[in-house]
Parts: C-alpha cells; sequence; structure tokens
C-alpha cells in the first residue's frame, strides 16, 4: 500500500515538473491567452484532463478517485505560478463546471449506494441516526457557544446550529469509508441520514432564533458544509 502510494506520488511530482514548465514556456501562454475564450475554452479542457487522469490513476493503483482529484487541483495550483490558468475568469467556470455537473453527479451515485432498507430492517443501525445526530452537535455545535459571552446569546445559539448543519463533507467521508470497506451499508446509510437531519432540523430553528424567515432556511442550508 505505502509502494503504491509512492507510486502515485512521483506520477504527481513528475507530472507536476513537466505542467510547470509548460506555464512558464512563452509560446503556451500565448496559446492559452488567446484560446481560452469561445468555444475552444483550453483551460478548462486541461484542468478536466488532469482531474480525470489522476482520478482514474488514484483508482488504478487502489486508491479512492477523490485522492487524484485533490492531486489535481494542488497539481494546478503550484505548478500555475504565473497565474495563467488559476484566475477569476478561470475559477468561475471550474465552480460551473464543479457545483453544476459533476458535484450533482456525485451526490447521483453516492445516492445510489445507500441502503435505507438495511437501516430500518436493522433497529441496531435505526438507533444509530439520532446518536450521529447528538454527535454532530457536539461536535460543531457547542465550540461557538465558547463566545456566548461576546455574542447575543440567540445569536451565539443560532451559530452553532448553523454549523452543525453538514452534509457535503459526509457524503464523501462515507462514500470513501465504503470503497475502503471501513463502513457497512446499513452504518454508512445511518450516517448519511443524521447528517440530513441535520439539514432538516437546525437552520430553520437557528433562523427562527435570528428572527428571519423560515423560507431562507434552505438557502442558508445550501451554503453550509
Amino acid at each position: 500500500r505505502i509502494f503504491t502510494l509512492a507510486i502515485f506520488g512521483v506520477t504527481v511530482a513528475v507530472v507536476g515538473l513537466v505542467v510547470s514548465g509548460v506555464f512558464r514556456s512563452a509560446a503556451p501562454k500565448i496559446s492559452l491567452e488567446r484560446f481560452r475564450r469561445r468555444t475552444w475554452q483550453l483551460d478548462i479542457r486541461f484542468a478536466i484532463l488532469i482531474l480525470v487522469a489522476f482520478a482514474a490513476l488514484a483508482d488504478e493503483l487502489g486508491f479512492d478517485g477523490i485522492l487524484g482529484a485533490f492531486a489535481a487541483g494542488v497539481l494546478i495550483r503550484i505548478a500555475d505560478r504565473e497565474g495563467i490558468v488559476r484566475n477569476r475568469s478561470f475559477m468561475d467556470r471550474v465552480d460551473a463546471v464543479g457545483f453544476g455537473l459533476l458535484i450533482p453527479v456525485f451526490f447521483i451515485t453516492s445516492g445510489f449506494d445507500l441502503d435505507f432498507r438495511a437501516l430500518f430492517h436493522s433497529p441496531d443501525h435505526l438507533a444509530l441516526v439520532p446518536i450521529f445526530f447528538v454527535g454532530f452537535l457536539a461536535s460543531r455545535a457547542l465550540p461557538p457557544l465558547l463566545l456566548w459571552r461576546d455574542l447575543e446569546r440567540r445569536r451565539t445559539v443560532a451559530m452553532g446550529l448553523l454549523s452543525a448543519t453538514t452534509l457535503t463533507v459526509v457524503v464523501v467521508a462515507v462514500d470513501a469509508a465504503l470503497s475502503l470497506r471501513i463502513l457497512d451499508s446499513a452504518a454508512a446509510t445511518a450516517l448519511v441520514s443524521a447528517a440530513l437531519l441535520t439539514q432538516v432540523v437546525c437552520p430553520p430553528i437557528a433562523l427562527a432564533l435570528m428572527g428571519e424567515a423560515p423560507a431562507t432556511a434552505s438557502g442558508v442550508a445550501d451554503n453550509l458544509d
């Protein structure tokens, strides 16, 4: 396992050196500036190419594809010292591709792996849902309460509840845990169900404490981890 991880790291380093050399040469700078707009979108295509290649490599070596995607982002960030690719326009378009297409597809495929039948057929696992929910509150809602002396009490509680609202990180962690067989499907479903419960319960209560309309709860929850 360590050997394959070392192979992956060496591959990332070699590709990083090559990409860094390409960014530093004069010709690619002109080409990227010339073809990054209109139908070419060369910088976005390059980023997606690196993303897919590293995700496929990580999967081939027995690691989760998330590791490859993370390595691709780090490589582009380090290699592009001149800011040829990494600029405001590029980031906006990456956000559009990521949040508009890739992340929804990831959540759809992750939802396929959840086994709610196994959860409801196993009382022990079903009992984990409220336990995980309390765990989210204890780990994420209690720290902001340390600010109760500096802030109004109602706002402090609201901040804690909004901090406890989570889903994205949990889904990613559960997906990796299922791939590594650390969790069974029932336990993974219980964990995601508890995260969904925080999305349903915490934002409306927090907004009510802050005196805002409950209808905006879903909009606030969308911006939370």
